[in-house]
């Protein structure tokens, strides 16, 4: 997909953007307008109601046109000084009726005066200021409450673009802050969240409404209202709770909720978004709509149970996740590695218990994975049977700045991985990879590409030997929700600050899944590469992302989920994009044959590496380079292994040669990889 033309985006823009603040500066003339004619009803109204048909018809049509018509005025004037025509109907409550009624007030009273001028208020009955004054805040405020409800039962009623579909949820708790904010989601049509019931623990309102929901029983309940629900056809996706909960409660509530699959939430203040189960509230399904593929299988479980596992980059995002779920397999003994001494910390931290519980040893060592001599001892000592290599650096802007370290750690520390993996004799080693690697225009995607080139030469290497000797597999996924290096954190604590949201630029996409998909298809990847045939070395495991989602959607998602209106409540500003940065991500490289596996939406990717003599020459030539702080010659050696590295390369505006999800390469028959060596052989292969 091809970015749109900049003087067509920016009039696009510009045009769109006029049409907005014109609508936006319609709307209070029209709600001003609205509430006018509505004073003429009311005094209309009152008239009758005092005087009668008979009466009434006695009068002139010019008389009774003239008497409205100041009434109408006078209403007019006070709306203006009290400012009501200013009101956002979808959020007025007790407050703007209050405010509705002291402007009528002061229009009755004004209505009185202006009419003594005239006839000394000989005419109309003393009475009827009065009358008129409560039927107008009856019709102003019933106006209000109707378009409300109107707004909760999903009616148009205006130009508003819908998000994908509400998820049905139950709201814990009967309080002040569950009312406060159940209201706040019934007032608000593109609100993520349709709640179907209320539970209350206290049984004092079980079978009474609030805000019209109803309350169906308490937690204990919860059971049998799930599967009523269910019944119904609106099945709830997890529990937001109130945020009045000990730790007494909220444990009790969790167990409660997860044992008919249900997450739990906490009930988010005004200007926060919710920490807790945030995979639920940025779901994979919300942002990509797609299902998440489930990567569970007994190989994994045979892969690591009773084994001596091995993670680097254990405090980071994919390395502490993967600790987590491996502890669960039951491994025999973990090795932690990071060179972040509270990151280690917190995870073994973490973990401990449970890795008690399950009779797993943790080994957390504090160790740099460009430290080639410190390595090797870590990996003698412990001689790893399974290895999976998360340790990088994986900021793109950081990494541009600093591309010497990026090289020492991506492609220096990872060759020192893989090799000390294969000095002990371990079954496999997986890296974790990354989208920025195919087509890369940056430092970090192009160490990442170099450390997938040297990960698939060892072993291809090594299948040659006809020895069971290392596999050398690689993952291949995009960004991670909630991780560290993840937009969805920075978004969340710029709008704890008040904004502006910041997103480097409007068309900008990317493909996201969760951190347990990720995880979990880096397990499933190192099960199935040691099932694979000799025939099979090199691949490269991706997942099928689905379609890539806008980072601005995202952006806007975020700040709604916090209770406020993009471009209202927080401002999104666009910042450019940042030095090798691309709009688009790709996850296949045009020469990569793809071969199915046995996992649904995972595939692997073929293609033919680089000899192994030659890569080594030359990344000897690119870490002594680096080592020297040679930039300008690591730059130039790191281009003659990345062709889209080049000098001259446009960077931030590279342009996908193909879309990943409509023209990615055809599916090679199983057993009959398509090796086409165009991109390889301008390597030099």
């Amino acid at each position: 997909m091809l970015a749109r033309s900049p003087l067509r985006a920016s009039v696009g823009g510009a045009l769109r953007g006029a049409g907005g603040l014109a609508r936006a500066r319609s709307k209070p003339l029209v709600s001003l307008a609205h509430d006018v004619a509505l004073a003429g009803v009311a005094f209309l109204v009152a008239m009758f109601l005092r005087l009668g048909a008979e009466s009434l018809a006695a009068w002139g049509l010019t008389d009774l046109g003239i008497a409205a018509a100041v009434a109408m005025l006078t209403a007019g004037i006070a709306f203006l000084l009290g400012r009501t025509h200013t009101q956002i109907w979808r959020f007025a409550a007790w407050r703007e009726f209050v405010e509705l009624a002291r402007a009528v007030a002061f229009a009755s009273l004004l209505f009185l005066i202006v009419m003594f001028v005239i006839d000394r208020a000989a005419a109309v009955p003393r009475s009827v200021p009065i009358i008129q004054a409560l039927v107008l805040v009856v019709l102003l405020c019933g106006a209000r409450l109707a378009y409300q409800a109107a707004r909760r039962r999903g009616l148009r009623l205006g130009a508003f673009d819908r998000l994908a579909t509400p998820s049905a949820v139950l709201i814990w708790g009967a309080d002040r802050d569950a009312a406060t904010y159940l209201h706040s989601l019934l007032s608000d049509s593109r609100a993520p969240f349709r709640p179907v019931g209320v539970i209350d623990d206290t049984g004092h309102f079980h079978g009474r409404n609030l805000h019209g929901v109803p309350i169906l029983g308490t937690s204990a309940d919860l059971p049998a209202v799930v599967a009523r629900l269910g019944r119904q056809g609106t099945s709830p996706q997890f529990l937001i709770a109130s945020r009045a909960l000990d730790q007494r409660q909220r444990r009790r509530l969790l167990e409660q909720a997860s044992g008919v699959g249900l997450g739990v939430v906490q009930i988010p203040r005004r200007v926060e978004v919710p920490t807790d189960g945030l995979d639920d509230l940025f779901s994979v399904e919300r942002l990509t709509r797609r299902q998440p593929i489930t990567l569970d299988d007994d190989s994994v479980v045979g892969l690591v149970v009773g084994r001596r596992v091995l993670v680097t980059g254990a405090g980071g995002s994919i390395g502490s996740e993967l600790v987590r779920q491996i502890v669960g397999l039951r491994a025999a003994t973990i090795v932690m590695i990071d060179r972040g001494e509270f990151n280690l910390y917190a995870i073994e931290h973490e973990v401990a218990a449970e890795a008690r519980a399950n009779g797993v040893a943790l080994a957390p060592r504090i160790v740099d994975i460009r430290d080639t001599a410190a390595l090797r001892r870590v990996f003698a000592a412990h001689r790893p049977e399974v290895v999976f290599h998360a340790a990088a650096l994986k900021h793109v802007p950081l990494c541009e700045l600093n591309p010497i370290e990026t090289i020492l750690n991506n492609v220096h520390g990872t060759r020192n991985v893989a090799n000390a993996a294969a000095a002990v004799g371990a079954l496999a080693m997986v890296h974790v990879s990354t989208d920025k690697a195919v087509n890369p225009t940056n430092v970090m995607g192009a160490t990442k590409r170099i450390a997938e080139l040297y990960c698939q030469s060892l072993d291809w290497a090594m299948a040659r030997t006809g020895v069971a000797v290392t596999r050398f597999m690689i993952v291949r996924f995009g960004n991670v929700l909630g991780s560290s290096g993840s937009v969805v954190p920075l978004f969340r604590r710029q709008v704890l600050a008040g904004g502006p949201v910041t997103v480097t630029h409007a068309e900008v996409t990317r493909y996201f899944m969760s951190i347990k998909e990720a995880v979990g298809l880096v397990l499933r990847a190192s099960a199935a590469g040691l099932q694979a045939e000799r025939s099979d070395r090199g691949r490269i495991f991706v997942l099928d992302m689905g379609e890539p989602v806008r980072i601005l959607d995202v952006a806007r998602q975020v700040i709604r989920l916090a209770g406020l209106e993009p471009e209202r409540d927080i401002e999104i500003e666009f910042t450019g994009l940042r030095p090798g940065e691309k709009l688009y991500e790709e996850l296949f490289y045009p020469d990569e044959a793809l071969v199915p596996t046995p996992s649904e939406g995972v595939l692997a990717a073929l293609s033919r590496p680089l000899p192994l003599p030659q890569l080594c020459r030359r990344l000897d030539l690119l870490i002594d380079a680096a080592r020297r702080h040679d930039e300008a010659t690591a730059r130039r050696l790191v281009a003659g292994l990345v062709p889209s590295m080049a000098p001259g390369d446009p960077g931030g505006d590279h342009q996908p040669a193909s879309s990943a999800a409509q023209d990615r390469p055809a599916l090679a028959p199983r057993g009959q990889p398509v090796l086409a060596p165009t991109g390889m052989a301008r390597l030099g292969a």
